[in-house]
């Protein structure tokens, strides 16, 4: 049985979980053993008008044994847990662990009661979390399934004031926040800071309500165990009914998973046509043998890369623009998607979403991936890839001409439809489309200034030439260049291939 059938309603679609020999693929990721786990749970709302301020670290545990967990704020006014890596032993582990932590927090504020009010003080809470937090960690190395030590509770640090104040600037702005009062709180809560943020009132997650949570894995991959994972989560086998049979669907988990079907099989369409540009038929076998998979999976990153650097192309200017103005102007009014003065306004918000779409982010750079790949794949990609990649039918015909989503529209349902809702519309695409093309020939013209034979190393500029939505020193194909991090040296449990960290997002 083919892996990649083309399906007279929905196109090209993965009819088959693709298997390669010695590439183990979980239930959440690349199942390498003793990997690495980094898990964000954003878990309650918080009042204080200083913290709405997003990315600002309020303070965090000190664990023995461990590096610092962070508690830090993000949009909605919402703090997140965030954990140092954790090395487990195996994949099922990390998430049973992750499991029983989003458990814990969520009862920690969903339980809480002070003075018969459900919610509670950040002091109090830290008080009765860090507790729990040391016995759920010890569970766990007790049974050897995380790679630790026994801990113990060392502290709990609160940011200080200088820290705090460093943070409020306007790449931390958030739509909907009050920077004056925030500025000024900050300013007049300079002598009694130690008080100021143990204060703060925790209560029920009010941007998930229905949930009460929100949480992100971030485990290391390698570039073919990402591609099979991708291609793993594409055979959707009930959201591919849904659009078939084009039944409605409703409500805020419903969206998403549409959210993600839709462009993940977009990417599919490209990679497809990509795949018989470069004379390889789609539901080839051969395209996921062993000594094939690299160059489907670094191809299939190209894809991903042209759609959400165009997406970033179009859209972090923008952000970073009317944050500037809403700055300038003490008033995040000015961040409004029909702000005259930015061009492209209403494509700012996809500063962020770029990541949401498919629901799994890969945080390195391309041309890093390229250069850690063996050196028969890297050549490939430099003398193959530039003839092809400027082809507009490519996109043309997956986001234009393939029926995906005018099969959704058709579909009569009541969605919060996020990022797609805005995508309906073929002219959104169309512009989409365009860019995307730009950006494929620019990628095109940098791969024939490479050398096919030496590869060189890794080039990542620091984090600091990175600054955020600043596309300056940016390649075109990049997205969020400030996210991304440097490739992780192969390690015996990596089949002695390089690893790029990954973002899973929505849970």
């Amino acid at each position: 049985m083919a892996i990649i059938t083309d399906d007279k309603r929905l196109g090209w679609i993965v009819s088959t979980r693709p298997k390669v020999q010695g590439i183990d693929i979980g239930k959440g990721g690349e199942a390498l053993t003793d990997n690495t786990y980094g898990i964000e749970v954003e878990f309650c709302t918080h009042d204080s008008v200083i913290f709405a301020f997003t990315h600002v670290v309020a303070g965090g545990f000190d664990i023995i044994g461990t590096d610092p967990w962070k508690l830090e704020s993000d949009s909605g006014n919402v703090f997140e847990l965030v954990t140092p890596p954790l090395r487990f032993g195996a994949i099922d582990e990390a998430y049973a662990f992750k499991d029983q932590l989003v458990a814990m927090l969520r009862a920690s504020i969903q339980s809480a009661q002070t003075q018969g009010v459900n919610a509670i003080t950040l002091d109090d809470w830290t008080k009765q979390f860090a507790p729990k937090l040391v016995e759920l960690l010890n569970a766990h190395i007790n049974m050897g399934q995380l790679k630790l030590e026994p801990v113990a509770l060392k502290a709990v640090d609160y940011s200080s004031w200088k820290e705090v104040g460093e943070a409020l600037n306007v790449g931390n702005v958030d739509d909907g926040i009050n920077i004056p009062a925030a500025l000024l709180r900050h300013k007049l809560c300079r002598t009694d800071w130690d008080s100021y943020t143990p204060g703060i009132i925790l209560a029920r997650c009010s941007k998930f309500w229905s949930e009460g949570y929100a949480s992100q894995m971030n485990l290391p991959m390698t570039l073919s165990g990402y591609f099979l994972y991708m291609m793993y989560k594409t055979h959707d086998k009930t959201y591919s009914q849904h659009v078939r049979e084009q039944n409605e669907l409703h409500g805020e988990k419903d969206g998403q998973k549409i959210t993600a079907w839709y462009w993940r099989h977009v990417l599919l369409q490209a990679w497809c046509r990509y795949q018989r540009a470069l004379k390889q038929e789609p539901p080839a076998r051969k395209l996921f043998s062993p000594d094939t998979v690299a160059r489907s999976a670094l191809l299939y990153l190209v894809v991903g890369k042209l759609l959400t650097g165009a997406l970033a192309e179009l859209g972090e200017a923008p952000q970073l623009a009317l944050q500037q103005m809403a700055w300038d102007a003490g008033s995040t009014r000015a961040i409004d998607a029909d702000e005259p003065e930015v061009i492209h306004g209403d494509w700012a918000s996809y500063h962020s979403a770029l990541k949401d779409l498919t629901g799994i982010w890969l945080k390195a750079s391309l041309l890093d991936v390229m250069r850690t790949q063996n050196l028969q794949t890297y050549t490939w990609a430099v003398t193959e890839l530039p003839g092809v990649l400027g082809r507009p039918e490519v996109w043309e015909d997956a986001l234009l001409n393939w029926k995906g989503m005018d099969r959704i529209k058709a579909m009569g349902s009541t969605l919060e439809w996020t990022d797609l809702e805005d995508f309906a519309e073929p002219a959104r695409r169309r512009v989409l489309c365009e860019k995307i093309t730009q950006v494929a020939g620019s990628l095109a013209a940098r791969l024939e200034q490479l050398d096919p034979d030496k590869p060189g190393p890794p080039d990542l500029p620091d984090e600091k030439e990175r600054p955020f939505l600043d596309r300056r020193n940016t390649p075109p194909w990049e997205a969020r260049y400030d996210t991304l991090l440097p490739p992780i040296p192969p390690r015996e449990n990596t089949r002695n291939e390089f690893t790029y960290l990954i973002e899973h997002r929505n849970h």
